[in-house]
């Protein structure tokens, strides 16, 4: 997603949502972090259809609404949440019920794609799994932990408010034993747009918030907490330190 796509998406979602930021928890001793990458989203079944790929696997294409707030006409709203499921999920959210409550736990990462000449960029959330429980109350949580590929963009919305554009990437292991960079990007709201504002690019931070549906029904991460990690300068003398202890005790 473009920046000012952002600057759009933005200005839309002050206008018509109501979130409850809520109070940020703020860590002052900065440490080196664990890259990381999940997300649960709790909600209501609202559709799936399952598909057969041409090599002649199945999957499905689900929706799980949950709930955003109450507009003022006192109407409920929903935040919808698209993802695609393979194999034993595929099959086993087809024996569900829609409007069962469901439980989806994932990834999500930002792809780029060519269209028209030009590079654009996309938000995707990466389902793992899928229960059902009618137990637990809709929810929506994510937490990136990364490096920062770039420098915080810091822009003002109509109403007046900061806030910033970040894009950070995290790692994980393929099955072949491979490093894999997945780049993410989202905007930050609230007091975090603080804690981000004194961070350089190539630090480590961890972004906590949710993912939301724009008026484009594209998923964008919705950042309202940040800690900040080690910098780079940081993270090096780190291991130097960590590897002369371990030859010491050789």
């Amino acid at each position: 997603m473009e920046i000012n796509e952002f600057e759009s998406m933005m200005d839309y979602h002050y206008d018509n949502h109501n979130d409850e930021i809520g109070e940020e928890v703020i860590e002052k001793e900065r440490g080196l972090l664990r890259s990381e990458n999940s997300t649960t989203v709790v909600g209501r079944l609202m559709h799936r259809e399952l598909k057969i790929a041409e090599s002649g696997n199945k999957y499905a294409d689900i929706i799980v609404g949950n709930f955003e707030y109450t507009n003022k006409n006192g109407e409920n709203v929903y935040n919808s949440t698209f993802t695609r499921l393979f194999g034993d999920s595929a099959e086993k959210v087809m024996k569900l019920k829609e409007d069962t409550n469901v439980v989806l736990d994932g990834t999500y990462a930002t792809e780029s794609y060519e269209k028209d000449g030009e590079k654009h960029f996309k938000v995707k959330f990466n389902a793992r799994s899928i229960n059902n429980n009618q137990n637990l109350s809709h929810s929506n949580k994510s937490t990136i932990s990364g490096i920062l590929s770039k420098e915080p963009i810091i822009k003002t919305n109509q109403k007046g408010d900061e806030y910033a554009i970040v894009q950070v990437f995290d790692t994980f292991k393929s099955k072949a034993g491979e490093t894999i960079y997945r780049n993410n990007s989202g905007f930050v709201q609230g007091k975090a747009v603080e804690v981000i504002k004194n961070l350089e690019s190539g630090q480590q931070v961890k972004l906590q918030g949710k993912f939301i549906t724009n008026k484009d029904n594209e998923p964008v991460f919705n950042i309202n907490n940040a800690v900040p990690g080690y910098t780079q300068v940081e993270r090096d003398a780190y291991f130097e330190k960590k590897k002369a202890d371990h030859d010491k005790e050789m």
